[in-house]
């Protein structure tokens, strides 16, 4: 089985600080912690999404004690571990949320838009159901001195509160499609059913999907491009606090490639 990028998390953070690490096998471990918690929150919002599959909800759960074995066995200070199992209930909380607000949108490929539409005022929740990631990364940085306080711990959770949000974005904007077929509003598209209610289009995701790609383009696109662009540069704000410059292998690997991304479509949407 390929390793995931996410594998990869903890080592670029450490190495984002220049620092020499006396046990290689570290980055090993913790990058095995990530992959395992990558895993297994997949397998679950597969479930979420309704497309999860019984037979991979023991694998799941293997993937998520293995994670957890791994983190607290160690041995790290106590407030990384309240701090670690506060982004755990966040992540459970936001997956209550999304099951407890999904209505049906779509009968026989007419979209019905709900009376009220969900608001995405502060686009920075959008890590809650991924910022459970930065634990392992984290860890790989107390285990070895490099953050040694609350408040170098509070930067290292705002830079990856930002990051991931942009990253969530990002993934909303490739998805948005996908989702309103699955019945998820998202950040992205509840931007175009605030459009079509607006100027009060009727939408058929069978019969007339061009309409739902034109307000996408008209609508969303630009504004989402640079909302990610704003997230990111937040998140390089917070690296900077830390003394990490933008050549850092956490930002060249995790934040550069959603700039570009964004940047790219951005300078294509202004050719049309």
């Amino acid at each position: 089985m390929p390793i995931e990028k996410t594998y990869y998390w903890p080592t670029w953070l450490f190495d984002s600080f220049n620092s020499s690490l006396k046990d290689e096998t570290q980055k090993c471990l913790f990058g095995q912690a990530q992959t395992h918690l990558w895993r297994a929150l997949n397998i679950y919002d597969d479930f979420l999404d309704n497309e999860g599959e019984p037979k991979e909800l023991s694998s799941a759960n293997y993937h998520f004690r293995s994670f957890l074995k791994i983190i607290y066995t160690a041995k790290l200070p106590k407030y990384f571990y309240l701090w670690a199992e506060n982004k755990l209930l966040i992540l459970e909380k936001a997956n209550k949320l999304e099951v407890s607000t999904r209505i049906t949108l779509i009968n026989e490929g007419i979209i019905t838009i709900p009376k009220s539409l969900p608001h995405f005022n502060n686009l920075t929740k959008l890590s809650e159901k991924s910022l459970a990631l930065a634990i392992a990364p984290v860890a790989l940085l107390i285990k070895n001195g490099i953050i040694k306080e609350n408040k170098e711990l509070k930067i290292i959770n705002d830079f990856f509160k930002y990051g991931l949000a942009a990253k969530q974005l990002s993934d909303d904007a490739s998805d948005w499609l996908e989702d309103l077929k699955n019945n998820t509003i998202t950040a992205v598209n509840v931007l175009i059913l605030k459009e079509a209610k607006n100027k009060k289009i009727k939408l058929n995701i069978n019969r007339r999907p061009e309409i739902l790609y034109l307000l996408f383009i008209e609508a969303v696109a630009g504004k989402t491009c640079y909302n990610i662009l704003n997230l990111c540069a937040k998140a390089k704000k917070e690296a900077a606090k830390l003394g990490l410059e933008n050549q850092a292998p956490i930002i060249l690997k995790l934040i550069k490639p959603l700039e570009t991304a964004a940047q790219k479509a951005l300078n294509f949407k202004k050719m049309l």
